[in-house]
């Protein structure tokens, strides 16, 4: 994983709806208000700006995919799947602990916003040979 520093207003609007996200699926997991459903709908809504954010930065692999704001592109893309590997796996422990190994994140797969911290620089990446999140 190449080194990047993330900024930009388009990072720091991903960011902070990672940040506002997080606290809504920690409440989803109260036992007060356990809502498998709603936390679906949530895991979703990381997805969703993680690929809206890689589609709108994917003009740069066609300058050259050493450009900067490609390969920050595909930091912030990585900063998602491990806000997916550790906020999903109390509903879906399998898929999350497989997209985690797949994309090199070690750290502890609890729902906060440690796994909004970029990987480390040189930390090796798998390619899926299937589905992740399939059954």
């Amino acid at each position: 994983m190449p080194a990047h520093d993330l900024s930009g207003p388009d990072w720091a609007i991903l960011r902070n709806r990672l940040s506002r996200t997080v606290h809504e699926v920690r409440d989803a997991y109260r036992p007060q208000g356990f809502d498998t459903r709603r936390v679906v709908a949530l895991l979703d809504e990381v997805a969703r700006p993680g690929a809206d954010y890689g589609h709108g930065h994917e003009h740069y692999a066609d300058r050259s995919r050493n450009d900067v704001r490609y390969q920050s592109a595909l930091v912030a893309q990585l900063v998602v799947a491990q806000a997916l590997a550790a906020w999903g796996s109390p509903v879906v422990p399998g898929a999350s602990a497989r997209l985690a190994e797949l994309i090199g994140y070690q750290q502890s797969l609890t729902v906060d916003e440690a796994a909004l911290w970029p990987p480390a620089p040189g930390q090796p990446i798998g390619r899926a040979t299937g589905p992740v999140f399939g059954v």
